[in-house]
């Protein structure tokens, strides 16, 4: 499901709802941002729940929002590090780095071109970067708004990064499970509505919640395809 059509259609369900919400008041953009905040946090859940049980596909939910951005690098300086300045571009974040998959030094155009470099976690560049031994490694660690990328030949001029961009002319594609998970938590969590707080007492879910699974599905099915 598009993410514009899961804020959408949450804030259709609040504005029904909003006699039993808390008093105050939520506009559409607040809504959209929940949802946002929402759909990164059932990410964090499912990665640490797929770490946990080593079931081999950690990454499912978040395939569908990559996206290749490319950076510019700067010249390198004392010890070859060469910076992509990634502000503006916000990203929903995994841990450990896991929101970029790849990236791709561009410029030289010797057939290595597309060959992601590895990325190394904060911290552990200082054990490779100035080191002669290790001048053949070429990796990048996030650091502030960008990423800080050593080794790279100078003819490479920019950094091709794939990741889980969030920017107002992307439109993700939300799996239905992390939509009814991230619904249910703005709705009742921030929201107000008790209804799609909890569960109910037989262990399963709440009338609301139900017709909720059934709105999603709809809207859902009601999203042209393209031919």
């Amino acid at each position: 499901m598009l993410l514009s059509t899961l804020g959408e259609t949450v804030w259709q369900i609040y504005n029904e709802g909003r006699p039993k919400a808390s008093v105050r008041n939520f506009s559409q953009k607040d809504v959209q941002q929940y949802i946002k905040l929402a759909v990164a946090e059932v990410f964090r859940i499912l990665y640490y729940n797929s770490k946990r049980n080593r079931d081999g596909n950690a990454f499912y939910f978040i395939s569908p929002l990559l996206s290749i951005q490319p950076f510019t690098l700067t010249d390198a300086n004392q010890i070859g590090m060469r910076r992509a300045d990634m502000t503006g571009y916000d990203m929903f974040r995994m841990p450990h780095d896991a929101h970029i998959v790849s990236m791709y030094p561009i410029g030289c155009g010797d057939g290595g071109d597309y060959k992601s470099i590895s990325l190394v976690e904060a911290g552990e560049e200082y054990f490779y970067a100035g080191n002669p031994k290790f001048s053949f490694f070429k990796f990048g660690v996030v650091k502030g708004t960008g990423i800080n990328t050593y080794n790279l030949p100078p003819c490479v001029k920019s950094l091709d990064v794939e990741a889980s961009f969030d920017m107002p002319k992307l439109d993700p594609d939300i799996s239905m499970d992390v939509a009814f998970d991230a619904s249910s938590l703005v709705l009742g969590k921030m929201l107000g509505l008790p209804e799609y707080t909890n569960k109910s007492t037989d262990n399963s879910y709440s009338l609301p919640q139900r017709n909720l699974k059934q709105r999603l599905s709809t809207q859902q099915a009601e999203v042209p395809t393209n031919g």
